[in-house]
């Protein structure tokens, strides 16, 4: 993250060809052991709230994150991205299959840990940076299949929400029976 800027990506994509991108594709992720520090603090916080407010849990758009990579952060213009979908469509949806994949353990293991309401930012106003004629590569199709991939997570990562105490995550065999083992 710069401050004032954003998230800041030192070395965009640039192809398929990049090692970063390979490297992403075949990583085998654990969304919980890399990101553990974000999920004790939400279970810190939920316990501070003592269930005054619900604690809201959140995760940026396949797309918005996919621009991020390959733009190096924010833009007004798209233009790495543009040239990057149409130059690579397959490259392009792999990525954000990978992406959604990601976003929807991300969204369910915040669950677990004590997220009461979930805001993924499933929406995006970024896609529409893309002339019509993307629909020909399936672009806005995947982006649209990405949503969908998240719902059907966030669905599934539902049940963790009912009858549980605002000071306690998820723990054991009930978080493993949970959304995170249900979106595998």
């Amino acid at each position: 993250m710069k401050p004032k800027e954003g998230p800041h990506f030192p070395k965009p994509l640039r192809s398929p060809d990049d090692g970063q991108y390979k490297e992403v594709l075949e990583r085998d992720v654990d969304v919980k052991t890399e990101l553990d520090y974000v999920y004790k603090a939400i279970t810190m916080t939920r316990q501070k709230l003592e269930g005054r407010v619900p604690l809201i849990g959140f995760c940026g758009a396949p797309w918005t994150l996919l621009c991020y990579m390959v733009e190096g952060g924010g833009t007004k213009l798209f233009k790495e991205v543009k040239t990057w979908i149409f130059k690579y469509p397959q490259a392009s949806k792999d990525m954000l299959q990978k992406i959604s994949e990601l976003c929807v353990e991300y969204l369910a293991l915040q669950v677990v840990a004590g997220a009461q309401v979930l805001h993924p930012c499933i929406h995006t106003r970024w896609i529409f940076c893309l002339h019509m004629s993307a629909d020909d590569s399936g672009i806005r199709l995947m982006g649209r299949r990405a949503f969908t991939i998240i719902l059907q997570g966030i669905c599934a990562a539902i049940p963790a929400l009912h009858m549980r105490p605002f000071a306690e995550p998820l723990e054991g065999a009930e978080a493993r029976s949970c959304a995170h083992d249900r979106i595998r």
